[in-house]
Formats: C-alpha cells, sequence, structure tokens
C-alpha cells in the first residue's frame, strides 16, 4: 500500500469518508486524482489525523504547491 492509499484508507476508516462508486472505480484503477481533489477528502483526513481545520486547508494547499513545483503526490504523502 503506498502513501496515498494509506492516506485514503486512514480518512475512511478514522475520519468517515465515504468512497462513491467513481471514487471506487478509479482507486482500483491507482488514479487518485479525484480523491485530492475532494474537499471532503481533506476534511475527513484531517479528522483521522487531529488536525484543526486551518490544518486542513494548509496541507491541502501545500499539496498544491508540491505538485506545482513539479513534484509527485505520493512524495507528498510518504511525508505527511
Amino acid at each position: 500500500m503506498n502513501a496515498i492509499e494509506q492516506a485514503i484508507k486512514e480518512a475512511v476508516e478514522k475520519g468517515g469518508y465515504e468512497i462513491t462508486f467513481d471514487h471506487e472505480h478509479e482507486y482500483k484503477h491507482g488514479s487518485y486524482g479525484r480523491f485530492l481533489l475532494d474537499p471532503s477528502f481533506w476534511q475527513a483526513l484531517g479528522k483521522a489525523k487531529g488536525w484543526n481545520i486551518g490544518t486542513v486547508e494548509i496541507n491541502w494547499h501545500r499539496l498544491i504547491d508540491h505538485l506545482a513545483e513539479g513534484k509527485d503526490a505520493e512524495s507528498f504523502f510518504a511525508a505527511l
């Protein structure tokens, strides 16, 4: 299981995130973009990790900056 999959698992199991049919299809095929753009995912991940809403927003923006710098999402979640 990679770091993104682990974050999704935490959001589901500890944060109450619900995976829709579309998300499930993408997840099975290793496509995580829909998760990473979903505010509900970030809120659930934050809940699972004990973050306040400010920390959730900061981490979401940090991911965007990370990607804008040419880095991949996996390395971001591995360091999270």
